[in-house]
């Protein structure tokens, strides 16, 4: 006899009304446990795989038409979810002051990377160094890639721009960056430990805390990048290197009293208490 028919229910209602009226302790989910074996033969041999990898193996590379629902709400229910990505990133010592201006040269460094659009070869990446009391740029790599290399290149060049050798570095010089993955890679930790630089990181959240190199980003896009439509990487090269040249030597900047920022340095060398 059927009962939903008996009882004048529709079936699927009758089966919804069951369900609740059993423990959840005591439903146990139906699950497909050929499908159950093969993902757990591929988690074990892909460990960081979430459930859309490996739905797309099942689905891809082995033939199996499944849903990608249904892969996940076995992950789901075995506990089987990568966990992986959510490890909280490394930190590094975070700056003491805020500010990040300073009234003196070869005290404070500070380095960040931007993006400049370079026609058929994309986003290119700029890093730069810039010496905080005298805003001057004492390093920098423009590249197709922005990566720890390319970031240690920069540094190493205002490194060996401006004191020539690692025994020139003035003691307590120190380095503020964000916490990009770049400025916490072990091959730029090496550089900077190298050097004999202190490094330092910017609150989480708080750009301020980086306040010179983003202003110094905000002007070459101001004064340079937005008013040229480059063509290539090789273009935006030639513009940019020479206006950074620019920026050093001839840009006359307001909060250095309307000086050059290498003048500025040597004003401040030549008669510091006038600084």
């Amino acid at each position: 006899m059927d009962v939903a028919l008996a009882l004048g229910l529709h079936r699927s209602t009758l089966y919804r009304l069951v369900e609740k009226m059993v423990e959840p302790s005591e439903r146990v989910p139906y699950l497909d446990e050929d499908l159950v074996f093969r993902i757990r033969e591929i988690l074990d041999r892909e460990e960081t795989f979430g459930y859309r990898r490996v739905w797309a193996e099942l689905r891809f590379k082995q033939g199996i038409l499944v849903n990608i629902k249904k892969v996940h709400r076995i992950m789901k229910l075995k506990g089987w979810q990568c966990r992986l990505w959510n490890k909280p990133g490394r930190k590094g010592p975070q700056a003491a002051r805020k500010r990040s201006v300073v009234d003196r040269p070869d005290f404070l460094w500070s380095t960040d990377l931007s993006k400049i659009y370079c026609g058929k070869d994309g986003w290119c990446s700029l890093i730069t160094v810039i010496d905080n009391g005298s805003r001057e740029i004492v390093g920098y790599r423009f590249d197709r890639r922005g990566r720890a290399l390319e970031a240690s290149d920069a540094l190493n060049q205002a490194v060996m721009s401006r004191y020539g050798s690692k025994m020139s570095v003035p003691k307590g010089l120190r380095l503020r960056s964000d916490n990009g993955s770049i400025f916490l890679a072990g091959l730029y930790l090496k550089s900077t430990e190298y050097w004999g630089i202190d490094q330092e990181y910017t609150p989480r959240g708080d750009p301020d805390s980086n306040g010179v190199v983003e202003r110094f980003f905000r002007t070459l896009k101001q004064e340079c990048v937005w008013l040229h439509r480059f063509e290539s990487f090789e273009k935006a090269e030639q513009v940019i290197v020479q206006w950074i040249d620019r920026y050093n030597t001839q840009r006359l900047h307001s909060s250095l009293g309307y000086k050059t920022p290498v003048e500025w340095r040597k004003i401040y060398y030549q008669f510091p208490q006038a600084a």
